[in-house]
């Protein structure tokens, strides 16, 4: 089988977070402006890949948005992937 690329639609696409604060509370937010694609292969899964670049100026945490980013662009790529179960 031939590799299969998608793209992920920025319109249907959500980046979110969770992060617990001293055990007693969760801060959640989301990032904005998410693009990115899936590279997958029917005969190999495990050598599928992810890469998602978000643009952290478009963070949002709760009600309110975050005002100071240094780092405007961020990217993630995945290094292994692993079959499961559902």
């Amino acid at each position: 089988m031939a590799p299969i690329k998608w793209q992920l639609d920025p319109a249907h696409t959500n980046l979110e977070f969770a992060v617990r604060h001293l055990m007693i509370a969760t801060v959640r937010g989301r990032f904005g402006s998410v693009q990115g694609s899936i590279d997958a292969n029917e005969a190999d899964p495990r050598s599928a890949t992810v890469d998602v670049t978000s643009m952290w100026h478009r963070l949002t945490r709760g009600r309110s948005s975050a005002t100071r980013i240094y780092a405007p662009l961020t990217s993630f790529r995945s290094t292994d992937s692993r079959l499961c179960a559902l």
